[in-house]
């Protein structure tokens, strides 16, 4: 039992600890995501990149602003990571193949913290220049914006808002990103490396990040737009209907907006998960 919740746990702990710091660049790319919402290519953007996007939000809120929704991404990175990271061991023993193991871990991560990621892209968006604005989540607690939004749109909406696109999305992210972690980690490991140590662990994660932002972006981009559109005036039917429209009037950089502030994000996240969880690891004791 301890070794199970200690599998689960400390992964949990890590994710929950790092998005501490790597929240802001989240915000960034949700704003970027929404910038030119369905609008012509070529369209000026409100933000000229995701530098200027940190500086208007700051200015406009301050720390605030640039931590708007941390709460949410606290409870996300708890849920999401005590199932893609605590379960892959498991996954890969009993399917056999790390990637598919990645897949499967990620799918599960994507599909637990479904409505946290609705709640949170939704006050990331709050107080930017883009995307609608969901005023019943403003300065609103963990609770109180739970209820507001199941109270708009019932328990069901806000449970699978995006739920295909998240899981496809976690899918894709982790389930690339977790395989090439620990595929990286073995080869440092055969060429004498000390895999014990945190630039190792460092090395391995950023490289895994980019690896990550290349599979998972475009849906990343869908499921935020999905996740942000106005209640009861649905701009996309699903996602099917949301990749449609984003190729037909975006075209297919419309899939990468935010991916260069994803990258910065979530290559020191990573970073800081992995090095915090193989720190974790060591010091809590095995039985």
């Amino acid at each position: 039992m301890y070794s199970t919740l200690k599998q689960f746990g400390l992964p949990a702990v890590a994710g929950s600890l790092a998005v501490l710091v790597s929240h802001p660049l989240e915000l960034t790319k949700v704003r970027l995501q929404l910038d030119n919402e369905l609008k012509a290519r070529g369209s000026v953007g409100e933000y000229k990149g995701w530098l200027d996007c940190v500086a208007t939000s700051w200015r406009r809120g301050g720390f605030r602003n640039l931590w708007r929704g941390v709460q949410f991404g606290v409870a996300r990175e708890f849920f999401f990571n005590a199932a893609r990271i605590g379960s892959f061991d498991f996954l890969k023993v009993g399917l056999g193949d790390p990637m598919l193991a990645g897949f499967c871990s990620g799918a599960l991560g994507g599909f637990i913290a479904n409505p946290l990621e609705v709640l949170k892209v939704r006050a990331q968006a709050l107080g930017g220049l883009t995307g609608h604005q969901h005023a019943n989540i403003g300065g609103a607690s963990f609770s109180e914006a739970l209820r507001n939004a199941v109270r708009a749109e019932g328990a069901w909406r806000v449970a699978t808002n995006g739920l295909g696109a998240s899981t496809l999305r976690g899918m894709l992210g982790p389930g690339t990103q977790l395989p090439a972690y620990y595929e990286l980690k073995r080869r440092c490991a055969e060429a004498g490396l000390d895999i014990a140590s945190p630039a190792v662990h460092g090395a391995c994660s950023a490289a895994s990040a980019g690896a990550s932002i290349l599979a998972c972006n475009p849906m990343d981009v869908v499921r935020t737009r999905l996740y942000n559109q106005p209640v009861g005036e649905r701009r996309y039917r699903h996602a099917g209907d949301a990749v449609k429209k984003i190729l037909a009037t975006e075209g297919v950089s419309g899939f990468y907006k935010g991916a260069l502030s994803h990258y910065l994000r979530l290559g020191p996240h990573l970073v800081m998960v992995f090095i915090i969880l193989e720190r974790l690891r060591l010091v809590v004791p095995s039985s």
